[in-house]
């Protein structure tokens, strides 16, 4: 039963942090901090990686999905973090804008990280992926994260 309780533990302290990670990244697009700073997609997917710490891989195994519109109803439906039993691809390119994703001023926007956990422990990831209502990819549980704000009406 150890086992099991580390592994429960384990994956809520990634979730914890990926969560924290999404959070204080997205910040930057919601002061306008990132836009003036000229941040690409790949900058962003950066900051989070550094602000979630080591816990999460910041590899392949990280995919991040960015959409603004003018209303909160135009932010729907979310994009799942699975595609025909794949992390679904970013948007954009890391080299391109991230403007092109977030908007400006006063959007609405909404950040979501898709990450696949590698849990390494055999046993006891085969009986979580039987009990976890979680997506799977390749036998691996999706974690995800997402926040929803307006960004601030900064000068543009």
């Amino acid at each position: 039963g150890g086992t099991g309780i580390i592994t429960v533990g384990a994956q809520f302290m990634t979730s914890h942090f990926l969560e924290h990670g999404v959070e204080a990244a997205s910040r930057k697009i919601r002061t306008g901090e990132a836009l003036k700073d000229g941040m690409t997609l790949g900058d962003f997917r950066q900051l989070l990686c550094s602000e979630a710490g080591s816990l999460i891989s910041c590899d392949e195994h990280l995919v991040i999905h960015i959409k603004s519109s003018d209303t909160f109803a135009g932010l729907s439906p979310l994009t799942s973090c699975v595609t025909d039993g794949q992390l679904t691809p970013p948007e954009g390119e890391d080299s391109a804008a991230l403007g092109t994703r977030t908007g400006g001023a006063s959007q609405r926007v909404v950040v979501s990280a898709c990450y696949q956990w590698d849990m390494g422990l055999a046993l006891w990831q085969t009986i979580w992926n039987l009990i976890s209502p979680m997506p799977v990819v390749q036998g691996r549980p999706v974690l995800s994260a997402v926040t929803a704000f307006r960004s601030e009406p900064y000068p543009e």
